[in-house]
This record gives structure tokens, C-alpha cells and sequence, in this order.
């Protein structure tokens, strides 16, 4: 695949603890944003897209690291293009 989703290399990046702190905020502040996590959720506003959900799936979801992915929305073709037509 050429293409790698954004949510890819954000999660790519939270697993290898190089998540920038001023872009992905800790709710605790005892949260330490520089340790590995063993298990990643990824929520995304407006619908995850079926590329993304494959390639989280068959990247990470391994024996030692886990990703949820969800979504309001799964969306695919038709349904991104009814979302502009109602804007």
C-alpha cells in the first residue's frame, strides 16, 4: 500500500512514545505520555474509513500491542459525499 492513513502514524507514534505532548494533551497529570503503551483506543470524529480500519487491524494487532478503532461513523464513498452534499 502507498498510502498510509494519518491515524497509522499517529498510533505508530504512540506506541514508540513520540506522541508531542503539545498536540495530544494528557487528561491526568500523572499520565506520562513518554512510556509505550500496551494497548491504544482511537476514536475518530466523523467516521473512520475502511483503509483505516485495515491497516490498524493487520498492523498492531499483534500478540503484545492492541488498537481499538471506533468511529460515529464507518464511512465509505457514498456516505463521505452524502456528509459534503449536507453542508
Amino acid at each position: 500500500m502507498q498510502h498510509k492513513p494519518l491515524v497509522s502514524i499517529i498510533v505508530d507514534a504512540a506506541f514508540k512514545a513520540k506522541l508531542a505532548t503539545a498536540e495530544f494533551p494528557t487528561v491526568s497529570k500523572d499520565a506520562n505520555i513518554g512510556t509505550k503503551p500496551n494497548n491504544v483506543i482511537v476514536f475518530v470524529i466523523g467516521g473512520a474509513t475502511f483503509e483505516e480500519a485495515t491497516d490498524l487491524s493487520t498492523t498492531y494487532n499483534a500478540d503484545k500491542d492492541c488498537v481499538i478503532l471506533g468511529g460515529s461513523t464507518l464511512q465509505n464513498s457514498k456516505s463521505f459525499i452524502a456528509d459534503i452534499m449536507s453542508i
